[in-house]
């Protein structure tokens, strides 16, 4: 893995963790109250907030869903929060 692709990673990974604490914040729910309501892993959902993990497409769209919100919209909000094009692949 090239450091230029891993250092994208990681501030795509930090941008999810942000909006997860924020949109969890707004619902003034704790890390524990919202994976209990919404049958998500604790564990999980800690993770992704500290960037330690790499979310996949099934968990991002049930997190969304229990932010009341399509994937589309959580994604576009993770967006916002990089700021700008972040892309994966130089051209």
């Amino acid at each position: 893995m090239q450091p230029e692709y891993s250092n994208k990673k990681q501030l795509i990974l930090d941008a999810v963790g942000k909006v997860i604490v924020r949109e969890r914040n707004k619902m003034g729910k704790s890390q524990r109250l919202f994976a209990d309501e919404f049958d998500i892993q604790r564990s999980m959902i800690c993770r992704l907030e500290s960037a330690q993990n790499e979310p996949n497409l099934l968990s991002v769209w049930k997190i969304a869903n229990a932010f009341g919100m399509k994937a589309s919209t959580f994604l576009k909000l993770v967006e916002n929060e990089l700021g700008g094009d972040c892309s994966l692949i130089d051209e």
